[in-house]
């Protein structure tokens, strides 16, 4: 009987290309991959390490399969990822229950890892992250209409805040044929959407080209986008160039969304975090986006109470969030890492109860400002990729407004397709990020901007609000 080996999560989108390509690498060796609520053998624990909550998030899920390992339900437990290449010799040391290390320039090491840590041993895969190499790794996708592509690994950039080049490395950028290819492949699968992701998406190709090649990689996947949904994800503010909103408008496929890591909007905190000073102009980086994309949809990740931000500090960002329309909006209050520049700064600290309240005062700002745009979408008819079918015969989605599970849904009466396909519906009613509208067609119109001009004035437009080429297209 083949060993079975369940996979758990944590943390982001990147991440869960990491435990796709842990999957594979299992499948490959023999074992047997499934959900991490069914029975196995092994449990492997795909951690994260960005903030503090989430390091305890995944310490949490560690001493859990560790108990059910306890009662007989495991056999083993190995950590994976972000938190074991940060502190993985701590962890080694002071967590004697779990009995494999795997960080993340290591994945291609997992099957050895599992046979190591069924034979009594405790493997200790933990190298530089430089080493991994993402250009031919192949994964066991997840089955479903999304897929995420992972074009480049690590950061170039040094945040004083952020611990991620400690964890992922410099940035190492994908060929764009492997990318290319990859991407190919998703679509021949039935795929309707893709979503580019990075560290830092702007940032893809600076390694290999000197500048960014991210223009170059929509240019040439543009043509492979009728009837797809082609989504950006994790922009650094400075990367928003003209040309790539060029090359945006002029692809098809490519929607009105817009995931920007803004972080702040006062120069002198943005001084202190180290951002680029081309990034400290959010308005205008936001006024040019609009001129391109009149309806996009923005998102941007703030920190709150970052040191010495004060009470007026923090009232500009609300301010500066409502103005311009942010209507997806991540706060996080600041958590010091240590490691960072920033875990130094003693001047200016906020209290923890005090990051907290005003993460959540931003969240809710962030929710009002959801619904204000969702209100005027109302009347409308737009795309949206049907993700699930409910009990009751609603149908779930998402409208190119809406990113894969951190965004809001839209709620479908009257289709009667199955999941993974487009649908035309009128959106009739919004409630902060939910909207809800009626079936119309599953037809979705052919409409190509070809310019800035063109853009604006077919963004507006029912047929297009996806910003791109629409036709059905059967699943193959």
């Amino acid at each position: 009987m083949s060993i079975k080996v369940s996979l758990l999560t944590l943390g982001c989108d990147k991440n869960a290309v990491d435990t796709e390509i842990l999957a594979y690498v299992l499948q490959e060796a023999g074992y047997t991959v499934v959900p991490p609520e069914e029975e196995a053998d092994v449990r492997v624990v795909n951690t994260c390490a960005f903030i503090r909550e989430a390091k305890e998030t995944s310490l949490a899920a560690l001493f859990r399969a560790a108990r059910e390992k306890e009662r007989g339900r495991l056999r083993a437990v190995i950590a994976a990822g972000c938190l074991v290449q940060r502190y993985g010799e701590v962890l080694r040391e002071e967590l004697p229950e779990v009995d494999g290390f795997l960080g993340t320039g290591d994945l291609a090491h997992i099957s050895e890892a599992v046979r190591r840590a069924l034979a009594g041993e405790r493997p200790f895969f933990v190298s530089a992250p430089e080493n991994a190499s993402y250009e031919h790794l192949r994964r066991l996708r997840l089955p479903g209409p999304v897929a995420y592509v992972k074009v480049a690994e690590g950061c170039h950039r040094r945040c004083s805040f952020c611990a991620i080049p400690l964890v992922r490395g410099g940035l190492r950028s994908r060929s764009l044929r492997s990318v290319v290819a990859e991407v190919e492949t998703l679509l021949e699968e039935g795929v309707r959407e893709v979503v580019l992701i990075a560290q830092d998406l702007s940032a893809y190709g600076l390694d290999l080209a000197g500048r960014s090649l991210l223009p170059d990689l929509i240019r040439a996947l543009g043509p492979l986008f009728r009837g797809r949904w082609l989504r950006l994800l994790y922009l650094y503010p400075s990367g928003i160039t003209t040309e790539l909103l060029e090359a945006m408008a002029q692809s098809s496929g490519v929607v009105p969304y817009f995931d920007i890591s803004l972080q702040h909007v006062v120069p002198e905190l943005l001084r202190r975090m180290g951002r680029d000073p081309r990034a400290w102009d959010a308005e205008g980086i936001v006024r040019r986006i609009r001129e391109f994309f009149p309806d996009a949809a923005l998102r941007s990740s703030f920190i709150v109470g970052f040191p010495g931000e004060t009470e007026e500090d923090f009232a500009a960002l609300l301010d500066f969030v409502q103005r311009t329309e942010i209507e997806h909006v991540g706060a996080f209050p600041y958590s010091p890492e240590e490691g960072t520049r920033a875990f130094a700064l003693r001047e200016g600290r906020v209290p923890l109860r005090e990051r907290r309240r005003r993460a959540e005062l931003l969240m809710e700002v962030g929710r009002k400002v959801a619904e204000r745009r969702n209100g005027r979408r109302l009347g409308r008819v737009v795309p949206v990729l049907i993700e699930r079918i409910l009990p009751n015969g609603e149908a779930v989605g998402r409208t190119p407004y809406d990113a894969p599970e951190i965004d809001g849904h839209t709620v479908v009466r009257g289709y009667g397709g199955p999941a993974g396909e487009f649908a035309l519906v009128r959106l009739e009613h919004a409630w902060e990020t939910e909207t809800f509208g009626t079936f119309v067609s599953e037809e979705v119109a052919d409409e190509t901007p070809h310019g800035r001009a063109e853009t604006r004035e077919l963004s507006a437009d029912v047929g297009s609000a996806a910003g791109g080429e629409r036709r059905r297209g059967s699943r193959r």
